[in-house]
């Protein structure tokens, strides 16, 4: 479940960039500008080449240290591979160059609670909303801590307005 939130994060974030890639193409990576090396990196993520996709994501950061987004996804990855160290210093990174990145909380978010800390993962998710009213998957796993702790009124109103938002869990 855990890995689960993450995986879905890195599915949101990777729409936003509008990254599509053809997996089937081989490229250079020295002459990559940072969007190819976004989109390389999303795609060995999504074809489980983990490691690969830290090295796009660390080459993209190079070229432009400045870019929220990339830290997200390259913070994505770390929790992935249960690195949390460097995927709260991703996040966190992120936040300090975009405080208004909902994805960027939203995700942080997702590493506290894979490590069980509940009153974090409403804290991050609160905000994740409160930046991006739309960003359906906040509300839902708000849902699924509020019902954890026994608070079935708002993880009701949580899950009714993820699926206004248009989420249907599977």
């Amino acid at each position: 479940m855990k890995k689960y939130i993450l995986i879905l994060g890195l599915v949101i974030i990777s729409s936003f960039c509008g990254c599509n890639k053809n997996s089937e193409e081989e490229v250079n990576r020295a002459t990559l500008t940072f969007d190819e090396l976004i989109e390389a990196g999303i795609e060995n993520q999504d074809s489980g080449r983990l490691q690969e996709a830290l090295v796009d994501f660390d080459k993209a950061i190079q070229i432009n240290p400045q870019v929220a987004l990339a830290y997200v996804f390259r913070g994505s990855v770390y929790g992935l591979l249960s690195e949390f160290t460097n995927a709260f210093a991703d996040f966190n990174k992120a936040i300090q160059l975009d405080p208004n990145l909902a994805i960027a909380y939203f995700q942080r978010g997702a590493m506290y609670g894979a490590r069980g800390e509940t009153d974090n993962v409403i804290t991050d998710f609160d905000k994740a909303i409160e930046l991006d009213p739309s960003l359906f998957l906040a509300y839902y796993y708000r849902g699924l801590i509020y019902d954890k702790l026994g608070k079935t009124e708002k993880a009701k109103l949580d899950f009714a307005k993820a699926k206004e938002l248009g989420y249907e869990p599977e």
